[in-house]
């Protein structure tokens, strides 16, 4: 493997490899094109590697696994196709990572929001820590953004439309448990023993991987299942007079719109959806001065 910047990859197993990311110079990790370069290269190797052991995606940092996109790399944009080449090069490298032949697992304990969830989603499984920490969420409607990077497409193919909506539309993140519950995580790890965990997933894995068997395509469930969230829907979107109302409404309409398409069309018509309505959203001033205040640096976090 060469050698990265932000990635480090242990491949002192013959049975299983590590990556883990590591962003440099900031306390959390939040992704940018820098990361989504390194990240290509990795599936380019692993492409052309033989072997399909599973690949760990986990975080080498103290905190979380990572926490969104690097917002102040967002408040530096400045037009329309900025932003969709932005987007774009990170959806291109989530679904190449996602069609990789080997078994890949997101290795999850902390925080794993917003660009970090959608990371996760592209890989083949999700492992979380049974740790307090541990959430899940996409909270990009709460700064009145939406998802980015697949998270409007994968999120609903994971839990369902209705579980998928309301996350999308309200922001909320799960814990651990409830990941598992819901079918967002496939299971739990113990923290306290990280090695024999992932020794024993990934002699699991291994072993399901061998049988797996085709996806089937819940398309004509789902698109059921759409109109019978229409009062959720409606409820999200109705205009109110509060602030946050104010901030979110105009993202969860276009949540609304490019889960539609990609429920109704087909995904690359929701990712399409994601990149055209993403700078609109950006440019209100509700949603940057929002972006300024989260993105402002903190003694304690970056």
């Amino acid at each position: 493997m060469n050698s990265f910047k932000h990635l480090q990859i242990d491949a002192s197993s013959a049975e299983w490899l590590i990556v883990n990311i590591d962003i440099q110079n900031r306390k959390l990790n939040v992704l940018d094109e820098e990361f989504f370069g390194e990240l290509e290269q990795l599936t380019v190797q692993l492409e052309c590697d033989t072997a399909r052991t599973p690949v760990f995606l986990c975080s080498a940092k103290p905190r979380g696994f990572v926490v969104g996109a690097d917002l102040r790399r967002i408040l530096e944009v400045h037009n329309d196709a900025e932003i969709q080449r932005f987007l774009k090069y990170g959806q291109d490298v989530l679904n190449r990572w996602e069609s990789l032949q080997r078994p890949t697992i997101a290795w999850i304990a902390g925080a794993c929001l917003g660009g970090g969830l959608e990371l996760a989603l592209a890989c083949r499984y999700r492992m979380v820590a049974s740790s307090v920490d541990t959430v899940l969420g996409m909270p990009e409607s709460k700064l009145g953004l939406t998802p980015g990077w697949g998270g409007t497409q994968r999120l609903i193919h994971r839990v369902g439309v209705r579980q998928g909506l309301e996350m999308l539309f309200y922001g909320e993140a799960v814990d651990a448990e409830q990941a598992t519950k819901i079918g967002l995580a496939e299971g739990l790890w113990n923290p306290s023993d990280v090695m024999g965990e992932i020794a024993r997933c990934a002699e699991t894995i291994a072993e399901r991987w061998e049988m797996k068997s085709k996806e089937t395509d819940n398309r004509s469930s789902w698109q059921m299942d759409w109109e019978l969230c229409a009062e959720l829907r409606r409820q999200a979107t109705t205009q109110r007079e509060d602030e946050l109302s104010k901030l979110s409404v105009p993202a969860r309409l276009a949540i609304e719109e490019d889960v539609r398409s990609g429920l109704f069309e087909s995904m690359e018509s929701g990712l399409r959806g994601e990149r055209e309505n993403f700078f609109a959203l950006l440019m209100r001033p509700e949603v940057q001065a929002t972006l300024q205040r989260f993105a402002k640096p903190k003694s304690n976090a970056s």
